[in-house]
C-alpha cells in the first residue's frame, strides 16, 4: 500500500540510508481537509465518529497514501490555555480577549488535557480512530506546538518577546509550564497508541529569534520535551524564515524538520553536511500547488525532486501546511511521482 511503502522510505532516510524511491511527507490539517471533503469543520472537530469518516474518505482519495491524526492544529493547547474558539466563514481560529501576563503563565499548573474542550475531544477521536482504523491503515498522534510558539500566542508575541529581554527568567519558567502542558497531552495520547512512535512539534514563532537566543530560550523546551519521550523520533515543523538558525536545527538532531519554502532547502543540505536531520519540503503551497493546474506542478515537483538526486536526506513535501484548495489531485498526483522517482541505492 502507498501509505506503508512511504513509511518506510521516510524510516530509510532517518537511518542515513538511501530508499529505493523518493518520499513525501505532507503536514496539513482542517483547511485542506474541509476544502478536500466538504466537511463542517465545527462537527468535524468535536464528532470523533465524524473525523474519523471523513479522515478515512480523504485517505481513500489519496490511495491510501496518509495516515488518520487526532486533528486540531495549534486550537486545542491555545483554547486550554485560555483562548476563545471561534468560527469564521466555517474555518476555526482561537481568540484571546487579552493578552495574558507571561507571569501568570509561569505560575499556573499544567493543564489537564481531559478539559472538556477541544483538547478531550481530539482524545476521544484518537481513541475511535485506534479502535476502527483498518490494518493497512497508521494512526499516529497529533503534532504538538512547540512551547515557545504556543507561549508566544498566548501571551501576545510582541510582549512575549519583549519578555525574553524584561524578565528572562520568567519567561523559562512560563516554558517549563507551558512545555509540561505539551507533554501532559501527548502523554494521554500515549495511552491510547502505546510508545509514540514520533513526536511532531510545530514551532514557527522561534524562527524569530537570534541563534544566541534560539540556543537559550528554544533548544531547552525541545530538550524537556525530548526526556519525556526519549525513545520517540523527533519532528520539526518550522517553516518561517529560519535563515538565521537553520544550522542551529540541523544541529539539534531531529529526525525530520519540515522545512518552509522562504528559505533554500538544498542550500540547507549543503551547508550542514554532518546532520542527519531529513529535510521535509519545499514546495510553496499556494504558487506551486493550490493556483497551479495539477501539470504544472508536477513540472516543478520534478524540477525539485532533481534537485535532491540520491541524497537520503530528502522528502518531498509543500513547504508548509497544504493550503485551502489544494486540489487532491494534485496531492495524489506528486504522492505518486514520489512513489515512481527511483533512486540508487
Amino acid at each position: 500500500m502507498l501509505g506503508a511503502r512511504n513509511r518506510g522510505r521516510l524510516q530509510t532516510c532517518m537511518r542515513g540510508q538511501v530508499p529505493d524511491a523518493r518520499p513525501y511527507c505532507w503536514y496539513y490539517s482542517y483547511d485542506f481537509v474541509g476544502s478536500a471533503t466538504g466537511v463542517n469543520l465545527r462537527e468535524y472537530l468535536f464528532d470523533p465518529k465524524l473525523m474519523f469518516e471523513t479522515q478515512m474518505h480523504l485517505c481513500s482519495l489519496l490511495d491510501g497514501g496518509i495516515s488518520l491524526i487526532p486533528d486540531g492544529a495549534m486550537l486545542p493547547e491555545n483554547e486550554a490555555l485560555g483562548a476563545e474558539l471561534v468560527f469564521t466563514n466555517g474555518y476555526p481560529t482561537t481568540k484571546h480577549q487579552d493578552c495574558v501576563m507571561i507571569g501568570s503563565i509561569a505560575r499556573s499548573d499544567p493543564v489537564n488535557p481531559y478539559n472538556g474542550k477541544l483538547m478531550e475531544a481530539l482524545l476521544e477521536a484518537l481513541k475511535y480512530m485506534r479502535g476502527h482504523a483498518p490494518n493497512d491503515v497508521s494512526v499516529e498522534p497529533t503534532f504538538i506546538t512547540g512551547p515557545f510558539s504556543l507561549a508566544a500566542s498566548v501571551c501576545g508575541i510582541s510582549d512575549f518577546l519583549v519578555g525574553l529581554y524584561e524578565e528572562p527568567d520568567t519567561v523559562k519558567q512560563c516554558l517549563e509550564m507551558v512545555a509540561e502542558t505539551e507533554i501532559a497531552y501527548l502523554k494521554e495520547q500515549e495511552k491510547i497508541l502505546g510508545p509514540l512512535d514520533r513526536i511532531s512539534m510545530s514551532d514557527d514563532v522561534s524562527a524569530f529569534l537570534s541563534p544566541e537566543m534560539f540556543r537559550e530560550f528554544v533548544l531547552p523546551t525541545y530538550d524537556r520535551v525530548r526526556a519525556a519521550f526519549p525513545h520517540s523520533q523527533h519532528w520539526l515543523h518550522n517553516d518561517a524564515d529560519t535563515s538565521k538558525i537553520y544550522r542551529d536545527i540541523c544541529g539539534y538532531g531531529f529526525d525530520l524538520w519540515h522545512v518552509g519554502y522562504v528559505v533554500d532547502i538544498v542550500k540547507i543540505a549543503h551547508d550542514t553536511p554532518d546532520s542527519k536531520t531529513v529535510l521535509a519540503g519545499n514546495l510553496v503551497p499556494l504558487d506551486d500547488l493550490a493556483c497551479k493546474t495539477t501539470e504544472d506542478a508536477l513540472g516543478l515537483a520534478k524540477d525539485l525532486l532533481a534537485q535532491f538526486d540520491n541524497s537520503s536526506r530528502f522528502a518531498i513535501s509543500a513547504g508548509g501546511f497544504l493550503a485551502t484548495g489544494t486540489p487532491v489531485e494534485t496531492v495524489r498526483a506528486i504522492m505518486h511521482l514520489a512513489d515512481e522517482w527511483q533512486l540508487v541505492q
